[in-house]
């Protein structure tokens, strides 16, 4: 699905387009597969009741909670990844305030 895009530069940055087959090679393996394993985890999120009115929780693979990465609870990277996206995504962070 992502290879698509990276034709479009009103949708990836340069920057984005040239880093594209270091990130595809770190994460091959998490995004590879059918895509009816990939949409597990979202539809265990979407669908389980015994999740409902629990926030924050990460779904796994295997379609139950998992502990986040460390850089997901990392203060300063949400921080970083924040302005990070009220600078690619300027119309978008202005809708939201």
């Amino acid at each position: 699905m992502t290879n698509g895009t990276l034709t479009d530069p009103k949708i990836v940055s340069p920057a984005l387009r040239l880093l594209w087959p270091l990130v595809r090679r770190k994460f091959e393996r998490s995004t590879s597969g059918p895509a009816s394993a990939a949409a597990r985890p979202s539809i265990t999120a979407a669908t389980d009741h015994a999740l409902t009115g629990r926030t924050g929780l990460v779904i796994g693979p295997q379609a139950h909670p998992v502990a986040p990465f460390r850089a997901a609870t990392d203060g300063r990277i949400a921080e970083a990844v924040h302005l990070l996206s009220e600078t690619h995504a300027p119309a978008a962070a202005r809708a939201d305030a």
